[in-house]
């Protein structure tokens, strides 16, 4: 029984550690959309936005399988902040993209939070030793 909640726990753990991985590659991206919007660099602009966007998209088909509050409210959340930046992209506007930075560090700090190995403060995720999880 010990084994089962071990591996239960690691697997949380492995999938927060991911979460705040892609939390931190769209906060990257928004930041550096930010950064070309105001350096009027609009190829720039467009392929950090993208990227964000596609992460978005990721996040959303991962609760495709779940129909709870939770996955529902997330599902809102990703899909506010993808409006967000497809505004910010059209009209060069940095706001939406501030509106959707805040929304991401707060559901990075809430998953940080959750689980106690977690990096807080904003740092950002380690990498996974994904050669250690294999061995797991």
């Amino acid at each position: 029984m010990g084994n089962i909640l071990q591996f239960r726990q690691s697997r949380a753990e492995e999938s927060a550690w991911l979460l705040l991985r892609m939390y931190d590659e769209a906060l990257a991206a928004i930041d550096s959309a930010g950064h070309c919007i105001y350096a009027h660099d609009y190829p720039g602009k467009a392929r950090h936005i993208s990227k964000a966007i596609s992460i978005f998209h990721e996040l959303t088909c991962s609760l495709d399988d779940r129909q709870d509050n939770l996955a529902r409210n997330l599902d809102s959340l990703y899909l506010t902040c993808t409006a967000k930046l497809v505004r910010a992209s059209a009209y060069m506007d940095t706001e939406p993209l501030e509106s959707a930075r805040i929304i991401i560090v707060r559901l990075r700090s809430a998953v940080a939070d959750a689980i106690p190995s977690m990096p807080k403060n904003g740092k950002r995720a380690r990498l996974l030793p994904f050669s250690s999880m294999a061995t797991q």
